[in-house]
């Protein structure tokens, strides 16, 4: 979920992923960084994978 605080900074940018999964992961969840991490990683790893099939 993108915070509103946040919603100005997203709107300059090009290219924004948000993978769901990460909702499950808490903030203050140390143990968590690591899947956090490679989540993100794979999510964006298959979105411009899409990205570049379309172009």
């Amino acid at each position: 979920m993108i915070y509103a605080i946040n919603r100005q900074k997203i709107r300059q940018c090009d290219l924004v992923f948000e993978p769901l999964e990460l909702e499950k992961i808490g903030v203050l969840d140390k143990k968590g960084i690591e899947k956090a991490y490679f989540i993100g990683y794979e999510h964006a790893s298959r979105k411009l994978e899409e990205l570049s099939r379309e172009t």
